[in-house]
């Protein structure tokens, strides 16, 4: 009687022990389960997350091409919009309102004060030799002083009325500087 026990004893042992593993094999591959579907849902959220950015991309090129650029010429142009918005974390569509305000997106726009190009870049800002009218010279110049004048108060005051200068003083066209960007702004993040 005894070895029938000891016999079903070990009998019971085993069973209960190929349960516990084939739980445990099951628990180990629903995890592995999970843990695949929760790479591909990051996946799909990155892919998602590149989406909009892709489409206002698109969409800043569209504006540029209808402002009589080429096609290719937009594309590069805003894709350095974008790159050195990411760069010197700026706002794209900040880049792009500047840019309207400023120049009306022509490259050989000129201001009675001398400032040149999409950004309208002043002489100081550039070095001897660079051309103010290449745009995309211009982008990287302009979103850096643009990043630059954004640390400091009112940046986007001091943007147009220059770096150093007072804002306290109000200057009447860096004040409607300032009002126009800002509207700019809302209509571009309207669209």
């Amino acid at each position: 009687m005894a070895y029938k026990k000891s016999k079903f004893w070990t009998n019971f042992q085993l069973a209960i022990t190929a349960a516990a593993i084939g739980f445990l094999a099951s628990t180990v591959l629903f995890y592995e389960q999970v843990d695949r579907l929760a790479k591909s849902q990051e996946r799909l959220e990155l892919m998602v997350g590149a989406v909009a950015p892709l489409r206002q991309m698109q969409a800043m090129a569209a504006r540029f091409e209808r402002a009589k650029w080429e096609p290719l010429a937009a594309s590069m142009l805003v894709a350095k919009v974008y790159q050195r918005a990411k760069e010197l974390h700026l706002d794209p569509l900040l880049v792009e309102a500047v840019i309207i305000v400023e120049s009306a997106r022509d490259t050989n726009a000129v201001s009675h004060k001398g400032a040149k190009g999409l950004m309208q870049l002043m002489p100081v800002h550039l070095e001897p030799g660079e051309d103010p009218h290449e745009p995309i010279l211009n982008i990287e110049k302009g979103t850096a002083y643009l990043a630059q004048c954004l640390r400091k108060s009112r940046g986007i005051y001091r943007y147009n009325a220059g770096l150093h200068s007072d804002p306290r003083k109000n200057l009447p066209e860096s004040v409607k500087f300032e009002a126009d960007v800002a509207r700019e702004l809302a209509r571009l993040r309207s669209l």
